[in-house]
């Protein structure tokens, strides 16, 4: 079983909901990350900002995030935002998996 209880923080640069989070939401948030340390917590966590900046824009064009094995081995999560009335994010929904479960259809789907 893969969880996360309340109020757990995650690494702007290495959680698929915070990518989302640095897409849509203010964008003082991407520089204020990109300029930080972004510490590798697998070996496929983004810790570049350029690539970072990249990851981001894929985020937008595509409408949701996809981060195998960036926060944690063997765990894929794709994440999308969530708009309110104006437009504005309030949130993301977030759907987790194992990637030897994790349909491939994910990962095609994120190739578009």
């Amino acid at each position: 079983m893969i969880g996360a209880r309340e109020g757990n923080g995650l690494e702007l640069h290495a959680s698929s909901q915070s990518q989302v989070m640095l897409a849509f939401g203010d964008p003082s948030l991407i520089e204020e990350t990109c300029s930080a340390d972004l510490p590798a917590l697998t070996s496929k966590t983004i810790t570049g900002p350029n690539v970072l900046r990249d990851r981001i824009d894929d985020v937008r064009r595509k409408g949701c995030a996809l981060a195998p094995e960036e926060i944690l081995l063997e765990v894929n999560v794709i994440t999308a935002p969530v708009f309110d009335h104006n437009n504005q994010l309030i949130g993301t929904v977030a759907l987790a998996g194992s990637i030897s479960q994790t349909p491939g259809t994910w990962h095609r789907a994120m190739m578009i």
